[in-house]
């Protein structure tokens, strides 16, 4: 299959060639991703809230910052909150001046971030292989059905932020491999907003594809000095636009979070990680689960045969290059968490849109991802109603959901379906259709069980009253914005929860528990939270150290 080479394709920077992408090629796309991008974001609205502890942490801090009017250096419960940039900070509290403090707003912009990283997909596909339209918009597709993608498309994280950050960054490699005017200014904007979005971590995935360019651009040939060169430069720019942040704010948050923002969390997090270490191989039997449900088609295992055979154009070598580099650098990184590998799914997206395409067009059966679904659906009912039914608030609503997962599966491994393109729209409508039932049903169902809305509407009418609260154990920012609450919540250690009742009789402890034993004071009130309760005692029950002990005794 002779294809251009997006290393050998003429510059459309002028003329009619340029002008009909915009016409024909983008219209039909972006109306597809815009829709799927407000179908997963209006379902994900209606169905949960925030979720603790990470979402309702993010908020927190956004929030504080909005009521502190501090925007350089981001608060949590009263400290400086070293783990995060502000970047994600800053785009929440500019819809909140926009249309007023809100809550659907911080959770609506994940779905606008993925929405704009779809069409960096298909603008990174269209220059990357220009005469094969057809896998600048499955590409994509493929993308937002994703398992990984589909989860975090929904949630107030930092990823999809950074993922937008990358595709930038590769987008303007791109261009200066090609000679294009703006491409190092783009890669340096890329690097400056990444490290304003999640830190240091955006060079690891930006610098290795940079620094292997000549295995996917051997046309660099003797300008490889000027190519390192460029790269150099436009890596100090993007430092030098977030140091326009981190010196000031270095400045204003102190020694100790000065030394946390330029050095100790990122040391940490690589070399030896304080939270979420895993050893080098665990991103390995993660693929599937992260690729599910596509890894399950055979149509794109034979597509992939037919292309491993090659030959292998300058478009793919870039893929492979960006995306093998990272991850073997991520496997060698100690923290480790799913969501960390985002950025590279639409590089290994881009690989299978392009096996699909070289791959044979016959009539296609989607039996095995339908019993992939089935199973998924079978594992979401032993997880819920036999491993942990105390979370199920609806439970009609939960069994519905699972139970509408039925048809969408055995329509979909009962039909055979004729040439790849309709294979690839209805696996893909089907895990749509998936993800509506699921928060339709479960999700729904299981929601009052993380919803921290009661606990923290209980203890702003405290505070309101005058009425001292004081949360025993670390706290996590859980009830900062649910409640609307101005000021840092008081936090207590266990060895000091008497003497702080003592001090204040007429005050109220929060802790959480999942069953009281006999002799410990029962709470004045009691709410679900995740797999246990959270519990308000009047300080008066909790002076005596024997009725402290009873209660931290409680499993």
């Amino acid at each position: 299959m002779n294809e251009e080479s997006f290393l050998t394709a003429p510059a459309r920077g002028r003329g009619r060639a340029y002008l009909r992408p915009a016409a024909r090629l983008l219209a039909r796309p972006v109306l597809l991703f815009g829709l799927i991008s407000l179908g997963l974001t209006l379902i994900s609205l209606a169905s949960r809230g925030s979720v603790p502890i990470d979402e309702t942490r993010y908020l927190a801090v956004a929030w504080e910052m909005w009521t502190r009017a501090d925007f350089l250096v981001p608060y949590l419960n009263g400290e400086p909150y070293s783990h995060k940039p502000p970047l994600l900070f800053w785009l929440i509290q500019a819809g909140w001046y926009a249309g007023g403090v809100s809550e659907w707003w911080p959770r609506a912009l994940p779905g606008l971030l993925s929405f704009i990283n779809l069409l960096l997909i298909y603008r990174l596909a269209r220059l990357l292989w220009p005469a094969a339209p057809w896998v600048a918009r499955t590409a994509p597709l493929l993308t937002v059905t994703s398992l990984l993608w589909a989860l975090f498309a929904t949630a107030i994280m930092f990823d999809m932020l950074l993922t937008l950050c990358v595709l930038t960054g590769l987008l303007g490699i791109i261009h200066a491999a090609k000679r294009r005017r703006g491409g190092w200014p783009l890669l340096a904007l890329a690097v400056g907003l990444g490290l304003l979005a999640k830190g240091p971590v955006i060079l690891l995935h930006l610098l290795p594809p940079a620094l292997l360019a000549p295995l996917w651009s051997p046309a660099l040939g003797q300008n490889r000095g000027r190519w390192y060169l460029g790269m150099t430069w436009a890596v100090l720019g993007g430092a030098l636009l977030a140091l326009g942040w981190a010196l000031p704010a270095a400045a204003r948050g102190g020694a100790a979070y000065a030394d946390a923002i330029f050095w100790g969390q990122t040391a940490h997090r690589v070399v030896n990680a304080f939270a979420h270490e895993q050893p080098f191989w665990w991103y390995l039997p993660l693929l599937p689960v992260l690729l599910f449900p596509w890894f399950l088609w055979p149509g794109l295992w034979r597509g992939l045969r037919a292309s491993w055979r090659g030959p292998w154009d300058p478009g793919v070598r870039f893929v492979m290059t960006w995306v093998g580099s990272v991850f073997v650098a991520f496997s060698l990184v100690s923290g480790k968490q799913p969501q960390y590998l985002l950025p590279l799914v639409p590089g290994i997206m881009l690989l299978a849109a392009r096996a699909i395409r070289r791959g044979p067009d016959s009539r296609e059966r989607l039996l095995l991802p339908a019993f992939g679904l089935a199973l998924a659906g079978l594992a979401g009912v032993v997880e819920l109603f036999v491993l942990k039914p105390h979370l199920i608030a609806a439970p009609l609503a939960a069994a519905a959901g699972f139970a509408a997962l039925v048809p969408v599966c055995v329509w979909l491994g009962g039909t055979r379906i004729r040439g790849r393109r309709r294979a690839v729209a209805a696996l893909a409508g089907a895990v749509l259709a998936a993800f509506l039932v699921l928060h339709a049903g479960p999700i729904r169902g299981i929601w009052p069980a993380y919803d921290v809305s009661p606990v923290s509407t209980a203890i702003a009418a405290h505070r309101a009253t005058g009425i001292p609260v004081a949360h025993i154990g670390g706290y996590e920012g859980e009830f900062h914005f649910a409640g609307r609450l101005t000021e840092p919540l008081e936090t207590v250690t266990r060895a000091g929860v008497p003497d702080w009742a003592a001090r204040h009789p007429n005050g109220r402890l929060i802790h959480d528990f999942a069953q009281l034993p006999a002799d410990a004071p029962p709470p004045e009130a009691a709410y679900p939270f995740r797999s246990r309760l959270v519990g308000i005692w009047p300080a008066a029950s909790l002076r005596e150290e024997s009725a402290a002990r009873a209660l931290f005794s409680a499993r």
